[in-house]
């Protein structure tokens, strides 16, 4: 089963990017060898790497700008 399509489309909305660009990034890592194909998150995460260098040592807030916020 190629499970690249939805792993592509995670990718889509994990970053936003265009989905040619996420087709093509985890394409490219699941068919290089350098992640096993059940791996699926470690082709997602680096496919988001590829994409979008996304620094993971600042705290994001995923929150919708519309929701309350309950310090």
């Amino acid at each position: 089963m190629d499970r690249s399509p939805r792993l592509a489309e995670l990718v889509v909305h994990l970053t936003g990017c265009n989905p040619t660009v996420a087709v093509d990034a985890v394409a490219r890592l699941s068919s290089n060898g350098s992640a096993p194909v059940d791996d699926a998150l470690l082709i997602v995460a680096r496919a988001m790497y590829a994409v979008q260098h996304v620094d993971l040592r600042e705290s994001v807030d995923l929150r919708e700008p519309n929701e309350a916020r309950v310090l």
